[in-house]
């Protein structure tokens, strides 16, 4: 077992584990060969993929909460209602529609976000640093900009994922892909670039910032525990909640953006966020920017405590076979 001088991992270890417990506590930038970054990417992978599985149903119904035509009254009144109505008239399967590519890239998403973390952190912390010693504010910073590399692949993956899930969508996966290109080129790829890059920024610097103050608090009140997977999941519960509720204004002007049946009904994709705000406004008032956020928060808790508790259990079995 290597000894923890400085941890670099995103999640709730703060403390060096038991010799017979491996975890990605004995991971240190002063040792590249624990491969810290690959470790983390790989165990990344493993946690996009099992929150995906755990979050998209609910995801399908924010995406239509979001995007419905802005009428009085609305066709969907809220989650559950939009979830009755889509099983009853789309079928149980409608529920996860398109879910093949967020399934793939929400693991290299999640990959890149975790390792990228693990990297930044690296950079800012001083070297021999404990974990627990890192103001929370490189936290934010390491996270942001994790949500900021992470979300040049998560832009176009979700442009197909919010195609598929808005009401009255047809086609596959490839399906939608081709005829994104036909009619906007690959340009069209970029729509809702902007909006994702705020919006992963701000929720992945306020995710990981959380994450790591549940963990400093849970270190304080039980130093030495081997309650891990306690603190994995509480604080990938609490982060999920923090993190959605700060930039969720902004993942409705993406998914509006993204939205190209909106687009084709004369809406510039490319509008900034202060003509989507004047016009949305203008519409619904401030809860134009909140539809579908009792749904998000639903999802966020078991998503978000599924992705650290699959990242921290993916890590030690890495730790295992090393």
């Amino acid at each position: 077992m290597v000894a923890v001088e400085k941890s670099v991992t995103p999640s709730s270890h703060l403390q060096s584990a038991p010799p017979s417990v491996p975890s990605s506590s004995s991971i240190t930038t002063k040792d590249p060969s624990r491969n810290a970054g690959m470790k983390s990417f790989l165990a990344g992978i493993s946690a996009g993929m099992a929150s995906t599985i755990a979050g998209y149903a609910p995801d399908t119904v924010k995406v239509r909460l979001q995007t419905q035509p802005t009428k009085i009254p609305p066709t969907y009144t809220g989650a559950v209602d939009c979830a009755v109505k889509m099983v009853r008239e789309e079928g149980f399967l409608s529920l996860f529609k398109g879910m093949s590519t967020p399934l793939a890239s929400r693991a290299i998403v999640n990959g890149m976000c975790f390792s990228s973390y693990t990297l930044f952190m690296g950079l800012l912390a001083p070297v021999g640093q404990k974990f627990n010693e890192v103001p929370l504010y490189f936290a934010f910073l390491a996270g942001g900009g994790a949500g900021a590399f992470s979300a040049l692949v998560a832009g176009p993956t979700e442009l197909i994922k919010v195609q598929m899930q808005v009401k009255g969508s047809t086609g596959s996966t490839i399906y939608q892909i081709r005829h994104l290109l036909k009619y906007a080129g690959t340009r069209g790829l970029l729509s809702g670039m902007t909006p994702t890059i705020i919006r992963d920024v701000i929720c992945m610097g306020t995710f990981f910032t959380t994450t790591t103050l549940i963990s400093q608090v849970f270190h304080k009140f039980y130093p030495g525990s081997s309650l891990t997977g306690v603190s994995s999941l509480l604080g990938g519960a609490a982060a999920g909640l923090a993190g959605w509720a700060l930039c969720y204004p902004f993942d409705v002007w993406k998914s509006n953006v993204q939205d190209y049946q909106h687009a084709q009904n004369h809406r510039s994709a490319s509008r900034s966020f202060l003509q989507f705000f004047r016009e949305r406004y203008a519409r619904l008032g401030l809860r134009g920017f909140y539809t579908g956020l009792a749904a998000t928060l639903f999802r966020a808790v078991p998503v978000n405590a599924t992705k650290f508790f699959a990242f921290d259990l993916a890590l030690k079995m890495l730790h295992l076979v090393d």
